[in-house]
C-alpha cells in the first residue's frame, strides 16, 4: 500500500504486467526517469527469472546425472555377477573335470597327457583373465565388504608398493564405486607413467564429504589439458558425475597427487 507522497507505477513486459513498484509523486512528473526506473527493474525481474530457469535446470542435471551414474553402478554390478555366478562358475567346474581326466590319463597315452595339460593351463589362464575382467568392471569385494577391503586388495594385486589409509565403515555403493576406481586408475597411471616408486593412498570423511588423496613421488608433469592427460579428464568427469570435485597438482619433478572430493551425506 501506498504511503502518503508515493505511489505504485506498474511494471509492464512484452507479455504484460511484471510488478509494480513503489515511486515517489514527484517521479511521475519526470516521464524518463520514471521510464528508467522501470527498465532497470524489469532487468532486475528478468536476471532473476534467467537465474530462476538455470537453476531448475542445474538441479535437472544434476538429478539425470545422479541417476545415470547409478543407473551405471547396478549395471556394473549386474555383469560381475553374472561372470561369477555363470561364465566363472562353469569354467571351475570344466578345471575340476579336466583334472580328473589328467588324473585318469596318468600313465596312459603321453601325448594325451600333454594335451590335458596344455588345456589345463590355458583354462585357467581363461579363468584368471575372466577374474580380472569381473574385478575391473565391479570387484566383488567392494560390493560384499566395502571401500577399505577392496582397496587393500587393490594394493596387494599393484605392480608397484600402495600404501592405504581408509575408515572401515561402509558409504553408498556409488560413493565407494566412484572412489575405489578412482584409485585404481590413480595407482595405474603412477605406475605406467609417472615412474613412482610408491603410492600414498588416503580417505577421510569430514561430515558429509569424503576425501580421496591419492600421491606418488615420480616424475610429476600431469595435465589434463594435454593429450596424455585424457586419463586424468575421465577421472574427473568420474568424478563431476558424483557431484564432486577433483584436483591435480603435478609439479615437475615433484610427484603427483590428485585429490577427489565426493559427497557421501
Amino acid at each position: 500500500m501506498a504511503s502518503a507522497g508515493r505511489t505504485v507505477a506498474p511494471i509492464s513486459g512484452e507479455r504484460g504486467p511484471l510488478a509494480v513498484m513503489l515511486v515517489d509523486e514527484i517521479v511521475l512528473q519526470e516521464p524518463a526517469l520514471l521510464q528508467a526506473a522501470g527498465a532497470m527493474a524489469r532487468l532486475a525481474l528478468e536476471n532473476e527469472r534467467l537465474h530462476a530457469e538455470v537453476r531448475s535446470q542445474l538441479l535437472q542435471l544434476r538429478s539425470t546425472t545422479a541417476r545415470l551414474v547409478e543407473a551405471g553402478h547396478d549395471a556394473r554390478q549386474r555383469i560381475e555377477r553374472d561372470l561369477h555366478d555363470g561364465a566363472q562358475q562353469r569354467l571351475l567346474a570344466l578345471s575340476m573335470t579336466l583334472g580328473q581326466a589328467r588324473a585318469r590319463a596318468d600313465g596312459a597315452d603321453p601325448q594325451l597327457r600333454a594335451f590335458l595339460d596344455a588345456a589345463a593351463d590355458d583354462l585357467q589362464q581363461a579363468i584368471t583373465e575372466l577374474r580380472e575382467l569381473a574385478r575391473g568392471i565391479h570387484p566383488m569385494l567392494l560390493t560384499q565388504e566395502g571401500l577399505a577391503s577392496a582397496l587393500r586388495a587393490l594394493a596387494e594385486r599393484a605392480p608397484l608398493p600402495v600404501e592405504i589409509s581408509a575408515p572401515s565403515q561402509r558409504f553408498d555403493d556409488t560413493v565407494e564405486s566412484t572412489a575405489y576406481f578412482f584409485v585404481a586408475e590413480a595407482v595405474t597411471n603412477a605406475a605406467r607413467h609417472a615412474a613412482a616408486s610408491v603410492v600414498h593412498v588416503e580417505v577421510c570423511v569430514a561430515g558429509e564429504e569424503m576425501t580421496v588423496r591419492v600421491s606418488d613421488d615420480g616424475i610429476g608433469g600431469a595435465n589434463p589439458a594435454t593429450p596424455a592427460g585424457s586419463g586424468l579428464l575421465g577421472l574427473r568427469g568420474r568424478v563431476v558425475a558424483l557431484g564432486g570435485r577433483m584436483t591435480v597438482t603435478s609439479p615437475t619433478s615433484g610427484g603427483t597427487t590428485l585429490v577427489a572430493r565426493l559427497p557421501c551425506g
